[in-house]
C-alpha cells in the first residue's frame, strides 16, 4: 500500500510549510553549518542597514509580483465561475485560457514560489534557496500533473490543444 499525495493537501498550506522550513533552516541548521566561516568585524551599522534594505526591496518587489500573479489567475477562475479549489479539480466547470491563462497554465503556483523565492532572498542563505525548487517539484508532481489529469477528463481536446499551446509554468 503506498501513500499517495496526489491533491491532499492546499497548495497555500504547502507554502506555508515551505516558509517555515525555509525560516526554519536558516535560523537553527545554517548558523552551524556556518559557525567555521570567516566573518568581518569591521562591518558598520550603515552598511548592515543599506544591505537589509536591499534585502526587504527585493523581497517585496518579487513577492509582490508573486502575489500579484497568483491573484490574476484566481479573478481569471471567478470570472470564468468555476472552482479555485486546487483539491477538486473534477469540479472545473470551464476551461480558463484567457488573461494570465494565456502565459501560463499554473499562475497560482508560478505565484507561490515567486512568493517562497522572495523570502530566500531576504534570508540570502542557500538552504533556504534549496527549499524553492523542492517547492515546486512537490507542486509539479502532487498537484499540477494530477489536476492535469482530471482537466483532460473534462476537457479532452481542448486541454490538449491548450497545453500545447500554453507552458506549463512559464
Amino acid at each position: 500500500m503506498t501513500l499517495s499525495l496526489e491533491l491532499k493537501i492546499p497548495p497555500l498550506l504547502v507554502l506555508t510549510l515551505c516558509l517555515l522550513l525555509q525560516y526554519a533552516l536558516s535560523v537553527y541548521v545554517s548558523p552551524f553549518l556556518m559557525a567555521n566561516s570567516s566573518s568581518s568585524s569591521s562591518s558598520s551599522w550603515d552598511s548592515f542597514s543599506q544591505f537589509l534594505a536591499i534585502r526587504i526591496g527585493l523581497m517585496t518587489v518579487v513577492m509582490g509580483i508573486g502575489i500579484l500573479i497568483a491573484w490574476l489567475g484566481v479573478r481569471a477562475f471567478h470570472q470564468s465561475k468555476t472552482t479555485v479549489n486546487p483539491l477538486n479539480p473534477s469540479q472545473a466547470s470551464s476551461l480558463v485560457s484567457h488573461g494570465i491563462f494565456e502565459y501560463t497554465r499554473n499562475p497560482m503556483y508560478v505565484g507561490m514560489s515567486l512568493v517562497a523565492f522572495g523570502v530566500s532572498l531576504f534570508l540570502l542563505d542557500p538552504l533556504a534557496f534549496l527549499c524553492v525548487p523542492l517547492f515546486s517539484m512537490y507542486l509539479n508532481y502532487y498537484q499540477i500533473i494530477p489536476e492535469e489529469r482530471e482537466l483532460r477528463k473534462i476537457f479532452g481536446k481542448e486541454f490538449e490543444e491548450y497545453m500545447i499551446r500554453v507552458r506549463r509554468w512559464i
